[in-house]
């Protein structure tokens, strides 16, 4: 039977313990009770090699030593990180922000898409009454009133998200949740090219999704891109990588 989980001493180095969670060695490591421990040291590419350790993204960017309460707070245990060690959010938080945007540049568009919507929920319904209604295949005049609407949302979402990544570094969905976009590898404001590459992209899919068969690329790009951060080891989005950035935890550093 394997060891119940704790701290073991360590059989890469017996000055040290390392915990084992089971079944496995982890990368959890501290210094034996009564001796002085280990500063937390940055692990970069060039380091990670020179010791002989393999490195990915994705993996926790410092190796922490030491007691709990000597350890760099904010950072658990596996959390996914930048080079300079913030932590990248969850896929859960990302698409919980995402659905508040949503639910705000609706509610917010209202005021100009309300009539386009009233015209095409009455053709709908005349069709329903006749019996001609198909919501596979909706008639010409119920696309009519919509593309209008659907093509106000689409730009009423651009200047949406231009001006509050601008401002905040963060749509009011990410701000209520308490995250951020930020450059993969620095923080700072974003600039315009890189808030002009991110949500360029998600408008090009969004136009390209109404233009007939090119429309089916355009949607599974669409979902493509808002499942990649589930298994990226850098937790990106298609978007994220196109603009070089990423969606992190609180703030960005050097923010307005």
């Amino acid at each position: 039977m394997a060891p119940i989980a704790g701290w073991y001493d360590d059989p890469r180095d017996p000055a040290r313990l390392r915990y084992w969670d089971g079944s496995a060695w982890t990368e959890h490591l501290r210094a034996k009770p009564g001796e002085a421990p280990a500063a937390v040291t940055p692990v970069f590419p060039g380091a990670a090699q020179a010791q002989g350790q393999t490195w990915q993204y994705g993996e926790p960017t410092y190796q922490q030593t030491g007691p709990p309460w000597q350890q760099t707070p904010g950072r658990p245990p596996g959390a996914v990180t930048t080079p300079d060690g913030v932590v990248i959010t969850t896929w859960i938080k990302r698409f919980a922000a995402w659905l508040l945007d949503t639910v705000f540049v609706f509610i917010g568009s209202l005021p100009l898409t309300g009539y386009f919507f009233y015209r095409a929920f009455q053709e709908v319904a005349d069709a329903m009454d006749d019996g001609s209604y198909s919501m596979l295949s909706p008639s010409s005049d119920v696309i009519k009133w919509e593309l209008p609407a659907i093509a106000i949302i689409v730009v009423v979402t651009l200047v949406y998200q231009v001006v509050s990544l601008r401002l905040w570094g963060a749509t009011p969905g990410k701000r209520i949740l308490g995250i951020s976009v930020r450059y993969w590898d620095r923080g700072g404001q974003l600039s315009w090219s890189t808030i002009g590459k991110r949500v360029g992209f998600i408008f090009a899919l969004s136009v390209a999704g109404l233009i007939p068969v090119i429309g089916v690329v355009a949607t599974i790009a669409s979902v493509l891109d808002y499942l990649l951060p589930l298994w990226d080891k850098r937790r990106q989005a298609l978007h994220d990588k196109f603009a070089n950035t990423v969606v992190i935890e609180g703030a960005p550093p050097g923010s307005p």
